[in-house]
């Protein structure tokens, strides 16, 4: 897939929704939560 500039645009406008970056950081959480088990 290319990355043309008018796709980017609208990933970052995506990436500027409040709701998402909320998912994005739960995702983010949890992701560390879990890699952390596994480093224990």
């Amino acid at each position: 897939m290319l990355w043309n500039e008018n796709n980017m645009t609208e990933w970052k406008n995506k990436c500027n929704n409040i709701d998402i970056k909320y998912r994005c950081a739960v995702f983010y959480l949890c992701f560390l939560n879990i890699f952390s088990q596994f480093l224990i």
